[in-house]
């Protein structure tokens, strides 16, 4: 499989799972979308093998990094804070649900991806986000798919620069 076609088959879901066993504190699959795109994607790690300790970790680090610059961007927009890693449980549910009252649904998307899988520490359950937020499981997995695809977009955005393409679609000339 060459790179293009990795490039092509990264997926909304094939991003969960990878976030999923880093939530779970799991191996991260080792398929070569997520082991071998997602990782050289964000190339900046040079000379680390992939499927090691050091790769999975620039790879959360990486991955977390990009979360939380997308919920800064979008927290800007309301004049709120920027995203923290080091609040204590109370003011996290707070920043959370401030994040949902301005019923913006990619502010939510970037928030939920953010207590999800940024701040594993908290051990957020989807009850206590759903009672936090006052939004329905459904509406949260939701606003979780948009995220995902956000994200999915952005790492393949990143990939497609690093290759110095312009586009997809070698044939549409951006101006």
């Amino acid at each position: 499989m060459s790179d293009y076609t990795y490039f092509l088959t990264l997926s909304p879901a094939s991003l969960k799972r990878v976030l999923d066993a880093i939530r779970a504190a799991r191996p991260i699959p080792r398929n070569p979308v997520q082991a071998s795109l997602l990782f050289q994607s964000y190339r900046s790690t040079r000379g680390l093998a992939a499927g090691s300790a050091a790769a999975d970790l620039a790879l959360i680090e990486l991955l977390n990094a990009e979360i939380i610059q997308s919920l800064h961007t979008q927290r800007r927009h309301y004049l709120l804070s920027p995203p923290s890693t080091d609040q204590v449980l109370a003011q996290a549910l707070e920043a959370l649900a401030l994040d949902f009252r301005q019923q913006c649904p990619e502010l939510e998307a970037w928030s939920l991806l953010f207590f999800r899988y940024v701040r594993v520490d908290l051990c957020l359950s989807w009850e206590q986000i759903a009672t936090t937020t006052a939004q329905t499981r459904r509406t949260l997995r939701r606003r979780q798919l948009r995220g995902l695809l956000r994200l999915t977009y952005q790492i393949l955005e990143r990939n497609r620069r690093a290759r110095g393409e312009l586009s997809i679609f070698p044939e549409i000339v951006l101006l």
